[in-house]
């Protein structure tokens, strides 16, 4: 699941001069939906706020030239270079980004395999042991 993004870094938004208005109702939002997730099991969480947030700090970083206007708007414009298509809608190339940076969040740290392979070692020997000692009793 994803939270709401940074509405106020929305064009459409921050034109109008109440960015920071609409980035304190997505952060609003998201707090809630915080609250209400807080004890589900298995529900993960993409920060698609915070990842708005580095897109627009970084825009470079992501491969993107403009963040603060629409491509949809400028004549011509290579809109692989834009985060917005309109005033509010990313672009292919930013769903693009989103969905590389959430298949990174899926995928487990090295670590984790690791305590992972340890705790079936762990269950096959203690099930050996096990064995061995009902056969050794009968």
């Amino acid at each position: 699941m994803w939270n709401t993004p940074n509405l106020g870094l929305a064009p459409a938004v921050a034109e109008t001069g109440f960015g920071a208005v609409g980035s304190f109702v997505a952060g609003a939002m998201n707090g809630a939906l915080a609250l209400r997730l807080g004890g589900e099991i298995g529900v993960a969480t993409f920060d698609l706020f915070g990842f708005g947030s580095q897109v627009a700090a970084n825009p470079a970083a992501f491969g993107f030239t403009d963040v603060a206007n629409a491509c949809g708007a400028v004549s011509g414009a290579n809109c692989s270079q834009y985060a917005y298509w309109d005033g509010i809608h990313p672009t292919t190339a930013t769903h693009l980004a989103i969905a590389n940076a959430m298949f990174a969040a899926t995928i487990p740290e090295p670590q984790t395999y690791a305590l992972m392979a340890l705790g079936l070692v762990a269950v096959a020997w203690g099930a050996r042991r096990r064995g061995a000692k009902a056969a050794s009793a009968a």
